[in-house]
C-alpha cells in the first residue's frame, strides 16, 4: 500500500514498527529500487484523492508493481505473505 510521507509501501501488523522498510526484511538492492522508482512514480502522477494525471500513468504504474510484487513475495516467501493493496 502506498500512503504519502512514507517512501515504501511495506506495512507489517502485530510488531511495534508498523511502517517497515527493505532493510527490514533484507529485500534485494533491485526490488529496493524498484519500490523506491513505484513510490516516485505514483507520487507525481496520482494526488492526494488517488486521482491520476493520465489513464497511462496509472497503467504503466500498475505494471511496473505487479513486477515489484512478484519480486516481493519471491524474497520474503520463506517467511512472510504479501497482500496488495493498491486502489
Amino acid at each position: 500500500m502506498f500512503d504519502y510521507g512514507h517512501a515504501w509501501p511495506l506495512w507489517e501488523n502485530g510488531t511495534d514498527k508498523y511502517a517497515m522498510e527493505p532493510s527490514d526484511y533484507e529485500l534485494s538492492p533491485d526490488l529496493t529500487e524498484r519500490l523506491q522508482s513505484c513510490y516516485e512514480y505514483w507520487e507525481a502522477h496520482c494526488d492526494l484523492e488517488g486521482q491520476w494525471d493520465a489513464p497511462d500513468s496509472r497503467d504503466r504504474w500498475l505494471a511496473n508493481t505487479d513486477q515489484a510484487i512478484a519480486i516481493l513475495r519471491w524474497e520474503v516467501s520463506s517467511f512472510a505473505d504479501v497482500r496488495d493493496e493498491r486502489d
